[in-house]
């Protein structure tokens, strides 16, 4: 496990600084009680089988069984800790079990997986790597026939109970030691190499397991106590609520139009990326630019969550990160859950889900047509000729398809677009080669991303070009919002400057003055900024405000496994949680290091914000909570 560490650190190289290398080196210490941990379940099956009678370590077939076992849990060992150096260089982080959820092991995962990583390489040395452990008990413990006197057998089985209990444990103290063990130092690079991988992973196994503990974690108050939070929270002129209690709320006298609505779901853009938000890029989005300086340019939006599915979660059904699965993958949708799409079917909308690659992958079409969605257009809708790359057809392919169903419908239409080319393997098709830049001179470590968001961009300003004389576009409204970031600012744990997205309202017909607006937003706004444009007319049961409100100050929740990211007016709050907060201000998230608040008086307040947000939302989902 030592040796795997290692190689670890060695592939992080140029992301470690001299200065640190005391630092690292003190990794090993730290990380052996969670190696022994993890030692300790590995080798469960050659203890218990060392006391059985007649078998124990005088059986040779015993012997034989224990050199198969070691061969096979080392090769899984190093085969797993590869694999997690690749979803380190990509997430951040070390394994967890949203990665092998079983709608991410799908044909393009594999796909991907078989085409960009060496795995026949890596097979073979592991192979190579795991005949050597063949040699090691017959070395070391595998001996000839030993005869013991029957009290040496007793006291051997009390002092192995006892080892490998404290080894499970990973020592004696209260409660049995968990990955927080591995953060020993403000350097998160340093801490993710003392944190075992396969421990990390078990754990995640587990706290995913335990769901049914988070109506005891999430429990912070009362809730009628959180509900008037978080009611204080999301609410803004021009709407009121139904009832005293709950978040059902209507628009007042709302003046009710139906005008086409595209939701453009960018897939992987970072707001720093982008030139409306980040001036020095601003020759990789000029398409994205023109529509913020006509439309609505929402600056300081955040993701909600991670991965595709929690931002789709977030931006359809307006409802915050859950720890756990995301809401598409959780059994309570497949009742049907409040969505962008069945709100406006109420009212009459033709609704259509549009992606490049295979809508089962994380359960977006099960999730889509069981919540409002009329149809899933996915890659079988597309001819097999289409161009793409193994995660979908190409962007400009979806975005011509949008088109034939605007020209097509005589209905009010909601369209929802979910981009895919702007994911690795980062690949512009051959014939945009020559048109779109190289990005050399950025000074982007990966400047290959720059480049696919470049050709979302470049398809977006073609769309809008080809159909600016059609009809229906005189009656179209478009919002774009990323999925999520990436993972390029490694300065801290869950960088708030990778969860920066885009967010952006379009539509000169109805909007008439562009707008920037500075206060934070989430995906989780998406939906009621909507509803509000367009006059819904009925109630509805979200958990986002409407950030064109004149009195919206905004705020941003973000979670991640355990983790929670606030953002308010100017402050910071980060939580693990049933922990103890620390609270930031916050002038600008680029500009580092925060400068963290000790006073209690001004911790006390947000804290209590993110705990009601939090703990209202998992019970109005759950149905614990009446509204």
């Amino acid at each position: 496990m030592a040796g795997w560490r290692g190689v670890f650190i060695i592939s992080n190289l140029s992301n470690i600084q001299f200065d640190d290398f005391f630092l690292f080196l003190q990794s090993f210490p730290v990380a052996l009680r969670l190696d022994a941990v993890t030692a300790s379940y590995l080798i469960l099956p050659i203890w218990i089988t060392m006391f059985i009678p007649k078998l124990g370590w005088q059986s040779s077939i015993n012997r034989s069984m224990v050199t198969l076992y070691l061969l096979v849990i080392s090769f899984l060992y190093g085969f797993f800790c590869i694999v997690d150096l690749y979803f380190f260089q990509e997430m951040g982080s070390h394994l967890n079990f949203m990665a092998w959820q079983p709608s991410a092991k799908s044909g393009e995962t594999l796909s991907y997986i078989w085409k960009e990583y060496p795995i026949l390489i890596i097979v073979a040395i592991l192979s190579l790597i795991s005949w050597f452990w063949i040699k090691l008990p017959k070395i070391f413990i595998l001996h000839g026939k030993i005869k013991r006197p029957i009290y040496a057998y007793v006291l051997s089985f009390v002092f192995s109970v006892i080892f490998i209990g404290t080894c499970i444990r990973g020592g004696w103290q209260e409660r049995p030691i968990d990955w927080g063990h591995a953060m020993f130092s403000s350097n998160h690079l340093a801490n993710q190499a003392a944190l075992n991988p396969l421990f990390n992973f078990g754990r995640s196994v587990i706290q995913m397991q335990s769901e049914k503990n988070l109506s005891g974690s999430l429990h912070f108050m009362e809730h009628d106590s959180a509900g008037a939070i978080l009611r204080d929270l999301i609410k803004t002129e021009g709407e009121s609520f139904i009832a005293p209690h709950g978040i059902q709320r209507r628009i007042e006298n709302p003046q009710g139009i139906q005008p086409n609505i595209v939701l453009v779901v960018l897939e992987s853009f970072l707001a720093s990326n982008c030139g409306f938000i980040n001036p020095e890029m601003e020759g990789v989005t000029p398409n994205l630019n023109q529509i913020a300086n006509e439309g609505v340019n929402c600056k300081n939006t955040f993701a909600n969550g991670k991965r595709s599915a929690y931002g789709l979660s977030s931006i359809l059904c307006s409802w915050p990160v859950l720890p756990g699965y995301p809401i598409i993958s959780q059994l309570e949708t497949q009742g049907g859950v409040e969505t962008i799409a069945s709100l406006l079917k109420n009212t009459g909308y033709s609704t259509h889900f549009i992606y490049g690659g295979d809508a089962d992958f994380d359960n977006m079409k099960g999730f889509a047509i069981a919540n409002g969605f009329d149809e899933v257009h996915d890659r079988e809708k597309f001819s097999t000729s289409t161009p793409g790359n193994m995660w979908g057809v190409y962007d400009e392919y979806i975005f011509d398809y949008a088109a034939s169903i605007l020209q097509e419908s005589e209905q009010p239409n909601f369209l929802t677009l979910f981009t895919t080319t702007n994911h690795q393997p980062w690949q512009v098709p051959a014939d945009k080669e020559s048109i779109i830049p190289e990005f050399d001179t950025l000074g982007v470590e990966a400047s290959q991303v720059l480049r696919t968001m470049a050709y979302t961009d470049h398809c977006i300003g073609k769309f809008f070009r080809k159909n600016r004389t059609k009809k229906w576009m005189e009656n179209t409204l478009f919002l774009f919002i990323a999925d999520h970031g990436i993972n390029v600012f490694k300065g801290q744990f869950e960088d708030p400057r990778n969860a920066h997205i885009p967010f952006l309202i379009y539509g000169p017909w109805l909007i008439a003055s562009p707008q920037v607006i500075a206060s934070p937003a989430s995906q989780v706004d998406v939906a009621p900024t909507l509803l509000h444009l367009i006059g819904y007319p009925h109630p509805f049961r979200l958990l986002g405000s409407n950030v064109l409100a004149a009195d919206y100050t905004g705020v941003s929740c973000r979670v991640v496994n355990d983790y929670a990211m606030w953002i308010e007016q100017k402050f910071l709050l980060s939580s693990i949680m049933n922990k103890k907060p620390t609270l930031s201000h916050l002038q600008s998230i680029y500009e580092i290091p925060y400068t963290e608040i000790k006073d209690e008086s001004k911790i006390t307040p947000v804290e209590k914000h993110l705990q009601a947000y939090m703990q209202s939302a998992y019970f109005l989902f759950k149905g614990g909570q009446t509204d």
